[in-house]
C-alpha cells in the first residue's frame, strides 16, 4: 500500500502547513495501528522479508525514527542487505515501537 500526498504551499496557506502534517501523521499512525493488530498467531507465516516501507519517508528529530515505518536510518539503510533474521528483528522492533505509541 502507497500513500502519495501532493503537497502545493503558497503564502496564503502556510498557516497550514502544521495543520497539514497532523493530518499526515494521523494517516500515518492508522496505517500503522491496522498493521499492528496482526494477531500473534498470524506473526508465524508472517513474510519477515516484505519490506516495513509503507512510502511515508518522514524522519522524526525527536524520536530518531521514521515516521512511516517506525525504523532508524541505520535500520533503512541495512534493510537492502540484510539476512532473514536481521530483517526479523528490525520487525520485532517496529512492532515493539508500534505498541508503545
Amino acid at each position: 500500500m502507497s500513500l502519495i500526498i501532493w503537497i502545493s504551499t503558497t503564502t496564503a496557506s502556510i498557516d497550514n502547513i502544521s495543520t497539514t502534517k497532523s493530518i499526515i501523521r494521523d494517516l500515518v499512525k492508522n496505517q500503522q495501528t491496522k498493521s499492528a493488530m496482526v494477531p500473534a498467531a498470524a506473526d508465524a507465516g508472517m513474510d519477515y522479508s516484505v519490506s516495513p516501507c509503507i512510502n511515508v519517508c518522514v524522519m522524526n528529530p525527536q524520536t530518531a525514527l521514521c515516521d512511516g515505518c517506525q525504523r532508524s536510518l541505520d535500520e533503512i539503510a541495512a534493510w537492502g542487505s540484510a539476512g532473514e533474521a536481521q530483517k526479523r528483528a528490525i520487525w520485532q522492533l517496529i512492532r515493539q515501537r508500534r505498541a508503545a505509541r
